[in-house]
């Protein structure tokens, strides 16, 4: 099926939208069809501030209206938890979520950014999409993700060479209990090696030490200002470490 061929199926649908590339070509994709969208935000501990301002940004930028959902994942305490399955706990709330509000409003179809190459055995929560009936349509165009990259850039949009993201909760190790905290401590983590051009870092939590992941040319950088980076992270763990394999495998 086409991305027109959905249109043409659904031209009035909610979108649960990250502000990811996925998500935002399909907001700007289907809009240029003709199709009528509302996107939905999912806000809770798990997002950080500045996703939140880029979703805003994207939306604006295409002209729509973005509705926040607010809900608080670690009130599920299956979710604080964090056993394996904590992805799809996590994604079914937040489809739950958006199909209850989006009822509300007017809308009967949901759909998500979710893309040909996204695997269901390596995406967990995925399994939440069948459950919730949330449609997929860049799935069901067969567009993977350099496809839709590529898409995005000619359609001009802002973010169309962001780089993949997840959510916080994905920093701490399995089994070890979520918390604001951590939260908190990971996202200024990140902040501060992002304001330092150490951009699309990850700071991993397991218990005492912290892990910093960063990609290759990122290196000479990290390395210049280690005194600095121990100094902010260690106000909140034990050790400091770098993982010496990059992120983009360079």
């Amino acid at each position: 099926m086409t991305l027109a061929k959905f249109v043409q199926l659904y031209p009035r649908f909610a979108l649960a939208f990250s502000g990811g590339v996925d998500s935002a070509y399909l907001l700007a994709a289907a809009l240029e069809l003709g199709a009528k969208v509302q996107p939905y935000f999912v806000k809770s501990e798990f997002q950080t501030k500045k996703e939140m301002e880029q979703a805003h940004h994207l939306a604006a930028e295409l002209g729509t209206e973005l509705k926040i959902i607010e809900l608080s994942a670690l009130a599920d305490p299956r979710l604080a938890a964090n056993p394996p399955e904590r992805c799809y706990l996590c994604k079914s709330m937040i489809f739950a979520a958006i199909r209850e509000v989006a009822a509300k409003d007017g809308w009967t179809i949901v759909a998500d950014g979710s893309n040909a190459g996204d695997r269901p055995s390596e995406r967990p929560g995925m399994k939440a999409l069948a459950e919730h009936n949330i449609l997929s349509p860049l799935r069901e165009s067969g567009l993977t993700k350099e496809q839709i990259t590529e898409k995005a850039r000619l359609l001009g949009l802002s973010n169309w060479n962001l780089a993949a993201n997840s959510c916080l909760a994905t920093r701490i190790t399995t089994g070890q209990e979520i918390t604001p905290e951590k939260l908190r401590q990971i996202e200024q983590a990140e902040q501060f090696l992002n304001e330092l051009g150490i951009t699309g870092a990850r700071v991993r939590l397991d218990a005492q030490k912290a892990l910093i992941q960063i990609n290759a040319c990122d290196f000479p950088l990290l390395l210049s200002a280690k005194a600095d980076i121990v100094e902010q992270l260690s106000s909140f763990c034990e050790q400091v470490a770098l993982d010496l394999q990059p992120r983009d495998g360079g």
